[in-house]
């Protein structure tokens, strides 16, 4: 499995502090060989998830787990595994996203704000092998190190998350959740216009950020998206 997330750069207000850089089974159909059912659950590490594709098999739902599957799909016809690993995330990514909106919400600024991430498995080879095509979806909460327990039903999105949602930022500038030890919290988070460059991103920060946070000096961040738009967050220095 692997997260495709979008790189997110922070920086502190006078300086750069750093970078970092559905379709259900169907019986008989070989496509669909070992794939896990919609909504199933896995309790997997962090390490696990990063992975290509998992061996663990789903777990009750009732009781700890760490990932929930939210769609399964086909490789389109014109791909197989062989094809460039860009065409294949590229198909990934007409699925995967949207599902996860359709469980936890649609709207990417609070989405920019919470530790929600999507992770794909694809099948292991000895699927593959006998004609396995499916990719699954997931949806996790990430720490810097772990991934979080998840309740029976993924808490959606608004502007007022809990702690083991919220995206909060380390004194070593690594997102983890607000109920992990941290030093920014996340306050706000806005579409900018125009292209990505530093220097727009700071000033487009510093027009807005001090009016959403709660500490003079503040953390900000940014995400490009598709179109002439991205995506700043604001964090407010916690005591913690």
């Amino acid at each position: 499995m692997r997260t495709v997330a979008a790189a997110v750069v922070l920086l502190l207000v006078g300086g750069v502090l750093a970078a970092l850089a559905p379709a259900p089974a169907v019986a008989g159909d070989a496509g669909y060989y070992g794939s896990p059912p919609t909504g199933s659950c896995f309790d997997l590490t962090l390490r696990q998830a990063h992975a290509a594709s998992t061996r663990e098999a789903p777990v009750d739902c009732t009781r700890h787990h760490t990932l929930v599957v939210t769609a399964v799909a086909l490789l389109p016809e014109e791909l197989d595994w062989s094809s460039p690993r860009s065409e294949i995330v590229k198909a990934v990514l007409t699925v995967c996203p949207p599902a996860q909106a359709g469980v936890i919400g649609r709207n990417k600024l609070q989405l920019y704000r919470s530790q929600y991430l999507w992770y794909f498995f694809t099948p292991t080879n000895a699927q593959k092998r006998v004609g396995a095509r499916w990719f699954d979806c997931l949806t996790g909460v990430a720490e810097d190190t772990k991934l979080t327990s998840l309740p029976l039903n993924l808490t959606p999105l608004s502007n007022h998350l809990p702690d083991d949602v919220a995206r909060c930022v380390t004194g070593d500038l690594h997102s983890t959740t607000c109920a992990d030890t941290h030093v920014w919290r996340s306050s706000w988070a806005f579409y900018a216009r125009g292209r990505v460059t530093e220097a727009a991103v700071r000033r487009a920060a510093n027009r807005t950020c001090p009016a959403h946070v709660t500490s003079r000096r503040f953390l900000f961040s940014y995400e490009d998206v598709p179109g002439r738009r991205y995506i700043v967050g604001c964090y407010s220095k916690t005591a913690r």
